[in-house]
């Protein structure tokens, strides 16, 4: 019987797996995976991570901290960094744990702007503004959609993914900016 324990992942492994996502944001949108592939259960890892730990409770103290993460499969212990569209914003909301796509739903850009005193998400392309408080609702820019969000539970301390996202994520924007 395998383990649900946090996994850890070889500085190989980790390496190999942010090197391939170095190469994945130099190819064209159309190119790149567009579909999220986490799953319930996944752990959740930080970015910026360096040994592979996952994302525990204690981590997020409050509601002005949000960590960008990687999900990470609760059977292989694998990554899953196959595509930017499974990156996650990972807060604590009024309504809980949430972890809110990272992939603005006007143009499909990047949202990497957190802003700890309004609690709202900001996309630098063209400048979406999501409040994370309201359901990812949009409160400024060019998106037409509320930012996708999937929810967190908290077991044994780590927090794990505990749906899908709440709608489709990637850039809905029916002309060029």
């Amino acid at each position: 019987m395998q383990s649900e324990t946090s996994p850890s992942l070889s500085r190989r492994r980790l390496t190999a797996g942010t090197a391939s996502l170095c190469c994945l944001t130099l190819l064209p949108s159309h190119a790149r995976g567009k579909t999220p592939s986490l799953a319930v259960g996944d752990f959740l890892m930080p970015v910026e991570e360096k040994n592979g730990a996952c994302l525990t409770e204690s981590q997020i103290r409050n509601s002005n901290t949000a960590i960008m993460c990687w999900p990470v499969s609760a059977q292989t212990h694998q990554p899953r960094m196959e595509t930017p569209y499974n990156r996650l914003w990972v807060m604590r909301t009024h309504a809980g744990f949430r972890g809110y796509s990272v992939i603005c739903q006007h143009a499909g850009c990047l949202v990497s702007d957190w802003d700890s005193a309004t609690h709202r998400l900001t996309c630098p392309c063209h400048g979406s503004v999501y409040d994370v408080e309201h359901d990812g609702a949009v409160v400024g820019g060019p998106a037409p959609l509320p930012l996708p969000f999937a929810t967190i539970a908290v077991t044994d301390g780590y927090l794990r993914l505990a749906s899908d996202f709440s709608a489709k994520v990637g850039g809905h924007a029916s002309r060029a900016d």
